[in-house]
């Protein structure tokens, strides 16, 4: 996460940052690459999109597909212990 002084929605102008994953650079997603470690968050996003079953939409002025999407959180099982990064450091956008 970084604050947007100047609001252009780019981490950039040394606007300040947490380095979560203290590797020295501003992280779009604040994370490592992969699936991560022990007790980590990942989301899962799934749409789909298909034809409507009745024509019920031409009369309203409706798609004539339908769009669904779910989203969910999952934390990875702690079989194992993962070490830890440390305390986030605030640094700055280049």
């Amino acid at each position: 996460m970084f604050t947007d002084t100047n609001g252009n929605g780019e981490c950039d102008a040394g606007e300040p940052y947490e380095d979560v994953n203290r590797n020295n650079v501003w992280d779009r997603d604040g994370a490592n690459a992969g699936q991560g470690g022990a007790k980590d968050a990942t989301l899962y996003t799934v749409t789909m999109s298909y034809p409507r079953f009745f024509p019920v939409y031409k009369l309203v002025g409706g798609s004539d597909t339908t769009r669904i999407s779910a989203s969910t959180v999952l934390r990875n099982q702690p079989y194992g212990e993962q070490g830890t990064y440390g305390t986030p450091q605030v640094r700055n956008c280049p």
